[in-house]
């Protein structure tokens, strides 16, 4: 499946940035795509379809950093100002049910994941991973230059093991550790070069705790979009995808 038409107007796409799946509390769901509007960005919502139904009127936000669904099907955006918002989008105008000031805990949010209302951000310009809790408030803080450099995706697994993706030094890096930050293992190809090559991870979970089946990382797009982990095999779409049969082992497939 794939959608979009490029443009400027409402229900088109320019340049987008991120997207988001979600959960609706009155409807089917869809999807939520951030890109840019009239010099801030933009939040569309598409149906499950790719059908265009509305766009999200977010004055207050200039620039989305990171953004996440949570277990109440609400929708969490970190912004470049460092600000959390807590919106519910079931409603015609979206809603701000909670915002915090992050900024002491965060330098540079670049991905943010939920695990049991536990908000994982990763910090782009401090080398770390930041939990917090939805007030804003740091639950535990783990990460460094040497193990989680750059960070530019986080997502936890079904087991609560937390992935953080990093693709500094030229090679794809994903770091795995607890909830506390306590580390488990890490995966690394330093036969490809990253080169500044954007990848999305979709990781295929094989039910065991520290396993997690294929790897398959799509590059060659404009920039680091993050880490996502699926139940589901890989969707088509029009980029080349790295994977890794087993872990560590690491080659290219074919173009979807």
């Amino acid at each position: 499946m794939h959608f979009g038409i490029g443009g400027s107007e409402d229900g088109h796409l320019f340049y987008p940035k991120k997207v988001v799946a979600f959960r609706s509390r009155i409807g089917e769901g869809g999807y939520i795509i951030v890109d840019k509007g009239e010099n801030k960005a933009r939040l569309q919502l598409f149906s499950k379809r790719g059908d265009f139904i509305r766009r999200l009127q977010t004055p207050y936000l200039e620039y989305v950093s990171a953004l996440t669904v949570n277990e109440a099907s609400h929708l969490v955006v970190f912004s470049s100002s460092v600000m959390m918002f807590i919106l519910d989008i079931d409603l015609l105008e979206p809603l701000v049910l909670k915002w915090n000031d992050c900024t002491k805990a965060i330098g540079e949010p670049s991905d943010v994941a939920v695990f049991r209302d536990r908000y994982y951000v990763t910090d782009y310009k401090n080398h770390c991973v930041v939990a917090l809790n939805s007030d804003g408030e740091v639950l535990c803080r783990f990460g460094s230059f040497e193990s989680t450099p750059y960070p530019i995706g986080v997502d936890v697994s079904t087991n609560g093991d937390v992935l953080v993706a990093d693709s500094h030094g030229n090679h794809f890096h994903i770091y795995c550790c607890a909830t506390d930050g306590q580390r488990l293992q890490e995966f690394e190809c330093s036969q490809l070069k990253a080169s500044y090559f954007n990848f999305v991870l979709a990781c295929m979970q094989s039910g065991a705790s520290k396993a997690y089946g294929e790897f398959y990382l799509i590059f060659q797009v404009s920039r680091c979009v993050g880490l996502r982990l699926t139940s589901e095999d890989l969707k088509k779409i029009l980029f080349h995808v790295i994977v890794a049969q087993e872990i560590g082992e690491w080659h290219i497939s074919e173009t979807c």
